[in-house]
């Protein structure tokens, strides 16, 4: 009874690890094909051929179209030269616990071939430009108010405005405001200083 019972222990043992041989060495034809089977992306490259930023399905982006309009959106696919944006119809309502929720109404994919897309808004510097901006702003409101101000007050006073010392910080204010726009300019210009490059990896 007991070599049975030993015997029987050993086919059970046997079989099980046959079979689990058998599950490990076959994979799907699908799962070999996503393997070895990348998707196709857009690449923003510098005039002289250095990435600047890729974009890939499932990722945000944002672009001028050669149409003039401005779109965003997430990427749903990248294929065959084509960039499908997913856009959504959402609307608000109170549920019944007095929450307002957003719900999604709809999915709507918009394609856009590569060359329709005229510039990928990339910031130059991300971290930088948070410091900038606000910088140039304030450099140009700041002169430029100055200049006004200075200027109503000394017609007030019935003092020369554009005389000696006046006249001085009037110059000072004013190259700090056109300082302040330049900057501005600089980190916010839509240029389209790259190049948008259609990847193909089929």
């Amino acid at each position: 009874m007991v070599k049975l019972l030993t015997l029987c222990s050993c086919l059970l043992f046997a079989l099980k690890v046959s079979a689990q041989s058998d599950s490990a060495a076959y994979k799907p034809a699908s799962a070999q094909t996503a393997i070895h089977k990348m998707s196709d992306y857009i690449s923003v490259r510098k005039k002289n051929g250095i990435t600047v930023r890729n974009f890939y399905a499932g990722m945000d982006i944002h672009f001028l179209g050669t149409d003039g309009f401005s779109y965003d959106g997430p990427i749903d696919a990248i294929a065959r030269d084509t960039v499908f944006i997913a856009s959504y119809k959402t609307t608000r309502y109170q549920n019944i616990l007095g929450y307002v929720v957003t719900d999604t109404l709809r999915k709507d994919i918009i394609p856009f071939h590569y060359k329709e897309i005229k510039t990928i808004y990339v910031p130059r510097n991300r971290g930088r430009k948070t410091v900038w901006v606000p910088l140039g702003g304030l450099m140009a409101l700041g002169g430029f108010g100055y200049d006004v101000l200075n200027i109503i007050n000394g017609i007030r006073a019935n003092e020369p405005v554009f005389k000696g010392k006046n006249l001085a910080g009037l110059g000072i204010a004013t190259a700090t405001s056109v300082a302040g726009i330049w900057l501005l300019k600089k980190t916010t210009s839509t240029k389209n200083r790259y190049r948008i490059v259609y990847v193909d990896m089929q």
